[in-house]
């Protein structure tokens, strides 16, 4: 027999336990998992009461010892209860599979553990639907069903137990297995204040992985409200405030001011705008980071954006994947600008809708975010455990800039999703080793490739480190800091002067800081160390120049009239028609329109075709000096003769 539930099939690599509760039972039977294409066969019940099973523990490769595990679990094909042929009945009057308990701590320190995580054994019984604990007199435990390898208690102040009804409970057991710390509480067992007497141990309690009540061989009821937690916490805020979205202008599309509809806080499908899903009307979210859609739960939204050609409307709704995310502490679906497509480089929206079509339902708010101009993406505050919203902000790969001069206490360990995040801090408060800022100075900035970096204009380093691979002989290079001297096997160049298709490059033994250069490698890598005050990448100034950037850039041809632009592409700059992405450290080339599409270099009087001539003309035939025919550019000068009959002398350093 099959256990039914859609729920008992699929990804189920993050559920720990499986419990039922049995009664009148006659021969016994066991629960089977079938994953992975495989059947895992658990231990067998005889015996009426509450049983609970530990997935990972219990289930075994039928006829085999082999244990099922996480990967076995992503793909569960059923869960299901097997008689081995053999006649009988029980009663099931409770199935479920559970998760181990987690708590989610508010910015004050405050989380519950929810009453689904509670499990029973013997003869206490608990209805997590209202919290009512019975005991028939036998006594037994009221587990909290926690991860196997724990919960960090070190940060935590209390736990506490708010009841009402008898008193059933004897004492309670809280135990860190892996560091062998216990303790059993009797006068406390309903309110531990881990900051004073013995509870103190558990201030090295990293792991807890067991907490019992312990029932009296009484019968009776009580009624359980919660189980809540405080803790020290490491808090995190935005800096600045979100703004409302109505009180940005609204418009038809010829630019006439237009009123749109506003629903909030009452049931509909339209909550914002025209309501049609065309180019109507829209407002500029132009230089927004985020729009954000308030709501007590997961109901999802469509929201229509103008698209490129003003043709009709891009839409986008809860399920867009990259683009769109549910942000589980401020309860509201996050919209992320900097993905949606532009209507004449503007974002303009349209309207904002229930998730289908005529279905109405109701949200609290719609707003809109940036950072402050200057300000640190994140600014944390506080000791201890990380809430949600921290934890959110340290998986932020986009953040450039976290501020923790409010965090407190010693040696506290920070890392962001962006290797290149500068952390602002105090001395001594954090144990980061690189890319931490206490006042002006960072001691160690460590840049890694292609990731965001902030400016750190008035910033000092006194160690400055970039490493990247390289798979072609010539790259484009940009670095906040001065780069003392050229490592062995590396060379820098600026540019001198463009004659037709040729650029000529002058070599430099360091680059300035800020100062975009052409690289040229003998080996697969490059590393460049420096120091010294940072800059910011460097705006355009004039023509026939290389302008770097710190963050990956799209730029576009159109923003440069009467110019080409480049990139260094398979060792050779080529002309982007329309527009060229740069990564970040990287550099663009820009000249005059009259340039041609694709352009040698020239080191002193040497022209060098960055070993490749495509894209320049046809080749028919490549000669040594001495007319030897050759497969390939070689070092030295070579001859190459085009479909044209046109003929060339090519140097290759």
């Amino acid at each position: 027999m099959v256990v039914p539930g859609g729920s008992f099939s699929g990804d189920l690599s993050e559920y720990t336990t499986i419990g039922l509760t049995v009664a009148d039972i006659e021969n016994g039977f066991r629960v089977d998992i079938i994953a992975n294409g495989k059947t895992f066969t658990g231990k067998g019940i005889t015996t009426n009461g509450q049983i609970v099973l530990n997935i990972l523990e219990d289930f075994n490769l039928q006829w085999n010892p082999d244990k099922i595990t996480k990967e076995d679990l992503k793909q569960v094909t059923a869960i299901r209860f097997n008689t081995n042929s053999q006649e009988g009945k029980a009663t099931v009057t409770k199935f479920y599979i559970a998760k181990p308990a987690a708590l989610l701590f508010d910015d004050e320190g405050n989380a519950e553990f929810d009453l689904s995580d509670l499990v029973t054994t013997g003869g206490l019984s608990f209805d997590e639907e209202t919290g009512v604990l019975t005991n028939d007199g036998t006594g037994g435990t009221l587990s909290i069903n926690l991860p196997a390898e724990g919960i960090d208690f070190s940060n935590f102040t209390s736990l506490t137990v708010e009841r009402s009804g008898e008193d059933l409970i004897a004492n309670s057991v809280i135990k860190d297995e892996t560091n062998n710390i216990e303790n059993g509480f009797w006068g406390s067992k309903y309110g531990v204040n881990f900051t004073q007497g013995d509870a103190m141990k558990f201030n090295k309690a990293t792991n807890v992985n067991v907490i019992n009540f312990i029932g009296k061989t009484e019968v009776g009821s009580m009624t359980i409200s919660a189980i809540k937690v405080k803790a020290n916490v490491i808090a995190c805020k935005l800096p600045g405030d979100p703004v409302v979205l109505n009180t940005l202008p609204y418009y038809a599309m010829n630019g006439t001011p237009a009123t749109a509809t506003w629903n909030v806080g009452v049931s509909s499908d339209t909550y914002y705008g025209s309501g049609e899903s065309a180019a109507t009307y829209y407002v500029d979210l132009t230089g927004y980071e985020e729009l954000r859609i308030h709501r007590d739960d997961k109901t999802g939204f469509r929201a229509f954006f103008i698209n490129a050609s003003a043709a009709g409307t891009n839409n986008i709704n809860n399920n867009t994947s990259d683009v769109v995310s549910w942000d589980e502490v401020g309860s509201y679906w996050k919209i992320d600008l900097s993905k949606v497509e532009k209507y004449n480089g503007k974002i303009y929206l349209n309207t904002i809708k229930s998730e289908s079509w005529g279905t109405k339902n109701v949200i609290t708010n719609i707003t809109l975010y940036k950072t402050p101009q200057g300000a640190a993406n994140y600014i944390l505050s506080g000791k201890g455990t990380f809430t949600p919203a921290t934890q959110s902000a340290l998986a932020d790969a986009s953040a450039k800039v976290i501020d923790a001069t409010g965090v407190t206490g010693t040696n506290v360990a920070l890392e962001s999703a962006n290797p290149n995040c500068i952390f602002l801090a105090n001395a001594g408060t954090l144990s980061n080793t690189k890319n931490v800022q206490i006042g002006n100075t960072i001691e160690k900035l460590v840049i890694t490739d292609k990731k965001p970096l902030a400016d750190l204009t008035g910033v000092t380093a006194t160690d400055a480190t970039y490493t990247r691979s390289m798979t072609n002989r010539f790259g484009t290079i940009c670095l906040p800091y001065a780069v003392k001297s050229s490592a062995s096997g590396v060379k820098y160049y600026t540019i001198g002067s463009l004659d037709g298709d040729v650029l000529t490059l002058k070599e430099e033994t360091e680059l300035a800081a800020g100062t975009p250069a052409i690289v040229e490698v003998s080996g697969e890598s490059i590393t460049a160390e420096g120091s010294g005050a940072l800059v910011a990448a460097g705006a355009p100034t004039g023509n026939l120049e290389l302008i770097g950037t710190f963050e990956e850039k799209t730029v576009l041809a159109a923003d440069y009239a009467g110019k080409n632009i480049y990139a260094i592409k398979n060792n050779q700059f080529v002309q982007g028609l329309n527009s060229i992405t740069v990564p970040a450290f990287r550099a663009y080339f820009t000249a005059d329109a009259s340039a041609e599409a694709n352009l040698r270099l020239a080191f002193g009087d040497e022209a060098t075709a960055i070993d490749s001539l495509t894209g320049e003309k046809s080749i028919k035939a490549i000669y040594s000096v001495s007319g030897a025919s050759q497969a390939s550019l070689q070092k030295g000068m070579n001859i190459v003769e085009f479909t044209d009959g046109s003929v060339k002398k090519v140097m290759v350093k």
